[in-house]
């Protein structure tokens, strides 16, 4: 189960990479992903109720490190409560 969670972390990473300049290529991936996703419900988010709903925001940045394209990376990570959302 947690391999699958890597599997899927890995895969949106790269993903990420297009942001600015997405192709077709790139929607037919996300669309993949998010199929797989519907497919395994106990992948889903989980909040827990015993926490506040408050929002905190984490962003780190590498330069030029990534030896896949040679460009900078930027990885962040966003909390509601206790849950973390990537």
């Amino acid at each position: 189960m947690l391999s699958l969670t890597y599997d899927i972390t890995f895969s949106v990473q790269q993903l990420s990479q297009f942001l600015a300049k997405p192709a077709i290529a790139h929607y037919n991936a996300t669309s993949r992903i998010l199929r797989y996703i519907k497919g395994v419900p106990s992948l889903g988010l989980f909040f827990s109720l015993n926490t506040f709903a408050h929002l905190k925001a984490f962003c780190d940045s590498d330069w030029v490190t990534c030896s896949d394209s040679r460009q900078s990376l930027i990885g962040f990570s966003v909390y509601i409560g206790n849950s973390l959302n990537t």
